[in-house]
């Protein structure tokens, strides 16, 4: 393997740790999102005009929320795709970065 193909693997493994890090960011405030919806449905001050309002909008937000994390997702394939090309035949690692991707 030729140090320019080495570096290479290396920054796209820098790539995958940092976008592994965006996927858990957007999870948990996917999280945080859905449990302020909660606390927002069980909450006595609001008017149900403003209640239905608030919620529309957490609803809106945790759409994108998840549409973001499915970019994310699809980027992390990707790379890994290109990680595993240099070390594993082509079939072998399909079905592996879809599982991973699920996870």
């Amino acid at each position: 393997m030729k140090a320019q193909q080495i570096n290479q693997l290396l920054e796209l493994h820098t790539k995958s740790v940092q976008i592994l890090q965006d996927i858990l960011k957007t999870k948990q405030d996917i999280l945080t999102a859905q449990d302020n919806l909660v606390l927002l449905e069980r909450n006595p001050t609001f008017t149900g005009r403003v209640k239905q309002a608030l919620t529309d909008k957490g609803l809106d937000y945790i759409g994108s929320l998840r549409t973001l994390l499915a970019m994310q997702s699809e980027q992390y394939a990707v790379i890994a795709q290109q990680l595993a090309e240099p070390f594993m035949p082509k079939e072998s690692y399909l079905v592996t970065t879809y599982e991973m991707i699920q996870a």
